[in-house]
């Protein structure tokens, strides 16, 4: 499940997750996967209910990115689990102080594994604040707290991260351009559409900022890190290599219509999420009309470029 997650064949991931829960249906490291492939494919209600599920199997807090997870799901419905953002936020305010002083134990120690621990509370930490970041970003509008649990949320990720590795992303950079060379994909191909624009790249270079500024616009809605390209992208391969072996004119029609139906799931994830967030008065003042573009932003997809 893991190996197809991290090669975006999310539904693969999804099955093969589904099967190991079969045998064991309190494995934690499987529902918390199943819940992360599930978010990419905009399947908030079940991946809510997976990781609400391993935040009280979890005592020690060993996978932490289900806070910040069941955030993006709560995020986009309220309703996704019982009692909304407060059962989730009831959690987190009982919590954080018993992780920071878990926090200052491990600072204290001066065994080999001291290191390690640090690095596992600080990410603990970090995905805590960030959800609580999101809470009051999206749901109390208390820009001040929202701003406060962002920055300490970003101080536990700094102390801890580890060098950029140029080398290795140059590599990889180099080995796309060696694949998807110029005249890799026919004249013509794919669609003509406006309505996506992604944003892909490193982060920190100021992608977060120029989704905001281009949510600013009216006609433009920024998604945040939810792509729904990087969720078809399994079927969108698979369904390339067959179209090419049935003859150019099926070719060229496929790949416009897996395109064409990014831009309708885009807008449909679009308007599931708006429902839920937003009160009547909201719908009716904020946006005078329908946005018109839509900002993908998955940086890990400058990987897929090719296809994009």
């Amino acid at each position: 499940g893991k190996t197809y997650f991290m090669s975006n064949m999310f539904e693969r991931a999804v099955q093969s997750h589904n099967q190991c829960l079969s045998y064991d249906h309190r494995y934690i490291d499987a529902l918390s996967s199943r819940g992360q492939a599930y978010i990419i494919l905009g399947k908030y209600k079940e991946a809510a209910t997976d990781f609400f599920q391993v935040l009280y199997m979890d005592s020690n807090r060993l996978f932490g990115n289900v806070v910040t997870g069941l955030a993006r799901c709560l995020s986009a419905d309220d309703s996704v689990i019982d009692g909304g953002w407060e059962s989730l936020v009831q959690l987190l305010e009982a919590d954080i102080p018993r992780q920071v002083e878990s926090l200052q134990r491990a600072k204290e120690l001066t065994d080999d594994s001291a290191a390690a621990t640090i690095k596992h509370y600080a990410d603990i930490l970090k995905h805590m604040h960030h959800a609580m970041f999101q809470y009051h970003d999206i749901k109390t509008k208390n820009v001040s707290e929202a701003w406060k649990h962002l920055s300490k949320g970003n101080e536990y990720k700094m102390s801890t991260l580890a060098p950029f590795d140029e080398a290795f992303e140059i590599d990889k950079v180099s080995r796309l351009k060696n694949v998807f060379t110029p005249g890799f994909w026919p004249a013509d191909m794919g669609s003509d559409t406006k309505t996506p624009i992604f944003i892909i790249g490193f982060v920190r270079s100021g992608s977060t900022l120029l989704e905001r500024i281009l949510d600013a616009h009216p006609l433009i809605v920024g998604t945040g890190e939810d792509s729904v390209f990087n969720g078809r992208l399994d079927s969108i391969r698979n369904d390339i290599i067959k179209a090419s072996m049935a003859g150019q004119g099926e070719f060229l029609q496929t790949v416009k219509k897996l395109a064409d139906d990014v831009v309708v799931d885009m807008i449909k994830r679009w308007e599931i999420i708006d429902a839920n967030t937003n009160s009547e008065e909201d719908l009716s003042s904020e946006r005078a009309q329908e946005p018109t573009r839509f900002v993908d932003k998955m940086l890990s997809n400058y990987m897929n470029v090719g296809f994009i």
